[in-house]
């Protein structure tokens, strides 16, 4: 059986990081799915969940402002979708130097959807090897011909 879990994600406070890469200030809230699987700025535990997992992120800022100015925002879509996040092996890892985005398909821990709209994806999890993994969570900005919006919190799964 698989288990269902909506995320809806919201950033404020949106400031360069470096370079067209950005940061700021994310929310996270479960609004769907059971138990409440959502932890502190973004963790996932699923370690009291039993099987594979679809975690779906609702983008809920579709407009950031930079600088006083505001900019459209949204997660990748269509062959795009999996630049939406970075995973790495190890909750104390850095995704952004050693994480990979997932394939579509394939016998991976982690798989992605590939999304028709902006406004969400489905990250699904095997959660099934006990690992605890650090994402980076992704987003488009449009400035300066498109930029990133990064937060990286962390995945924690089951033992198998």
């Amino acid at each position: 059986m698989t288990n269902d879990v909506t995320i809806k994600v919201t950033v404020d406070n949106v400031k360069q990081k470096s370079g067209t890469t950005y940061k700021g200030d994310f929310t996270f809230e479960q609004t769907s799915g059971s138990p409440n699987v959502l932890k502190d700025n973004g963790k996932i535990d699923l370690s009291d969940v039993s099987g594979e997992t679809d975690i779906t992120f609702d983008w809920a800022s579709p407009h950031v402002t930079i600088d006083g100015e505001t900019y459209n925002a949204s997660f990748f879509y269509g062959t795009d979708t999996d630049q939406n996040i970075l995973i790495s092996k190890g909750k104390d890892s850095d995704p952004e130097k050693s994480g990979s985005n997932p394939p579509f398909t394939g016998d991976e821990e982690f798989l992605v959807n590939q999304s028709q709209t902006p406004a969400n994806f489905m990250l699904m999890d095997k959660n099934n090897d006990g690992g605890k993994y650090a994402y980076c969570l992704i987003a488009y900005v449009d400035k300066d011909g498109g930029s990133r919006l990064i937060c990286d919190p962390k995945i924690i799964n089951k033992p198998g």
